[in-house]
């Protein structure tokens, strides 16, 4: 074999070699995003933000970068997000570019990041910033953007001196750093605040990051928003009209009644879109009379139900359809139910009021319209009772929850 043909073996080798370390490098940047991508959506933002680090390693690009910074800002981490998304911005896109869309987006969390960070200038050529122990990046244009409130920071310059300085950082303010001349000595403590007139960006509109599309690669899905709270307390008035027995002890005969019940439920979030909880019901109902226009028909109905008291302690199921503002609600538990028979003598006439409990069962279903930036809501119930005064409503219900 000639030398010539030696070199061309070898140079096919490396180049083999190198394609297949970028084949399986690509593979794993692949499954680290795609892994990135699902814990995002499932608001696990500590684990995907580790993960698009992971993947910035392998592959760095703005995509990347924009994926560590949307993190950094579902946890709050305002000057790491604004950092990481002011770098996306800047960087070249290469193989991996932001869209116009994309890009669009980064721009609008920088501006909401910005209203939470001071921006600082007069960074000495050469220095470094930490807090604590914890680097802090500068970034392309030399300022370096730090987290409204109190920051003890350390700036050490090019010849070995320190600086430690403590800052009041006004989230959305510009400022500069204090003179650090050669004549300062090895360390020196500072305090500056900075002025609130100095707002250089918009506050925050409170629009949730994880609104969102997050696009990595050909992976889409769109985040589902946060709960706003994780556990919410309803509160609901109904107005209910139907039927309820009528005071004996068989299911029927029924009289028509009218009644309100007032209700509240202690809710949690367990999945998007469903809520399960507690709740407790009190009603009281009016019953219409029996027969008494003539001394036989009160004989006959001696006896008389006047009204009708209700507890319940239901266990609640209500979802939230994400198509449209609607919320579906069931309940159901045992029921007491208290009445207030009126018994005739028919010999003296005397009427004697005697309270009668029962318990038994309800069960409620309604669909509600919600309104009020989802506050608060109106709808149609339907309300039942087995026991043995069985009765049957239909009602309106109003109310309101932090849903």
């Amino acid at each position: 074999m000639g030398r010539r043909e030696a070199i061309a073996i070898g140079l096919a080798l490396v180049i083999t070699l190198a394609s297949a370390r970028a084949s399986a490098q690509s593979e794993r940047y692949d499954a680290v995003i795609a892994q990135a991508v699902d814990a995002f959506e499932h608001e696990r933002y500590i684990e995907a933000r580790r993960l698009f680090t992971e993947a910035d390693a392998l592959m760095p690009s703005p995509r990347t970068l924009r994926g560590i910074g949307l993190c950094a800002l579902e946890l709050g981490d305002y000057a790491s997000a604004y950092h990481q998304l002011s770098a996306a911005l800047a960087m070249p896109g290469g193989d991996n570019p932001l869209t116009p869309a994309l890009r669009t987006q980064v721009e609008e969390m920088v501006a909401r990041a910005r209203a939470h960070v001071g921006i600082y200038g007069g960074l000495p050529a050469d220095a470094t910033l930490r807090i604590g122990e914890a680097p802090v990046g500068v970034e392309p244009d030399g300022t370096v953007a730090l987290a409204e409130g109190e920051r003890i920071v350390t700036i050490r310059l090019a010849d070995g001196r320190e600086t430690l300085l403590t800052l009041e950082v006004q989230g959305g303010a510009t400022a500069t750093f204090p003179d650090l001349a050669p004549s300062t000595a090895a360390t020196t403590t500072t305090t500056t605040t900075t002025d609130a007139h100095e707002l250089a960006a918009p506050r925050d509109t409170g629009a949730p990051a994880s609104d969102l599309t997050v696009v990595e690669d050909d992976h889409t899905t769109v985040a589902p928003p946060p709960p706003e709270r994780t556990f919410a307390l309803e509160l609901t008035l109904s107005l209910r009209g139907g039927s309820r027995n009528s005071g004996t002890a068989a299911p029927l005969p029924m009289s028509g009644c009218f009644g309100a019940a007032l209700t509240g439920a202690l809710l949690t979030r367990v999945a998007p879109g469903l809520w399960v909880g507690g709740a407790l019901a009190l009603e009281y109902a009016w019953l219409t009379e029996t027969d008494t226009s003539s001394f036989t028909a009160m004989l006959v109905n001696s006896a008389q139900t006047r009204g009708w008291f209700e507890g319940d302690l239901h266990f609640v199921v209500h979802y939230l359809l994400a198509d449209a503002p609607l919320v579906l609600a069931a309940s159901i538990g045992p029921a007491s139910v208290l009445r207030d028979r009126t018994s005739i003598d028919a010999v003296t006439l005397e009427r004697t009021n005697t309270p009668s409990n029962v318990f038994g069962g309800s069960l409620t279903a309604s669909a509600r319209l919600r309104f009020a930036d989802d506050r608060m809501f109106v709808g149609v119930e339907v309300h039942g009772v087995a026991s043995d005064y069985p009765g049957v409503e239909l009602g309106l219900v109003i109310g309101g929850a932090p849903l």
